[in-house]
């Protein structure tokens, strides 16, 4: 069961093994590197695999960062960045969804 506190849910409603947070839902969930695993981030490599060339020496904050965008990235990048995101929170719902036997609305402004 997640655990809700304060209305916010705490924990991974994916999992249930990890803080309901965007570093543990990019890089730790296991139900999440399905998808990031299967997704293109370039020609070369999945958005998985370029997670992973992040991880020497950097921690798991400054890996998010430089995903989500920082200086000296190109109208392109943020692009593929935005649609990245995108799918990955179309796939967090529908997972959500599944597990709870309903449909999660997505909050969308």
């Amino acid at each position: 069961e997640v655990y809700v506190q304060n209305g916010r849910i705490v924990d991974c409603p994916l999992c249930l093994s990890g803080p309901n947070d965007e570093i543990h839902l990019l890089l730790n969930c296991q139900e999440m590197k399905k998808k990031t695993a299967q997704m293109k981030w370039n020609k070369d490599m999945s958005l998985s695999e370029w997670l992973n060339s992040l991880n020497e020496g950097q921690s798991q904050a400054q890996i998010v960062r430089q995903f989500l965008g920082e200086a000296n990235k190109t109208e392109e990048d943020l692009m593929r960045v935005g649609a990245s995101l995108e799918e990955l929170l179309d796939h967090f719902f529908k997972l959500w969804g599944k597990k709870r036997g309903q449909t999660i609305p997505r909050v969308t402004y």
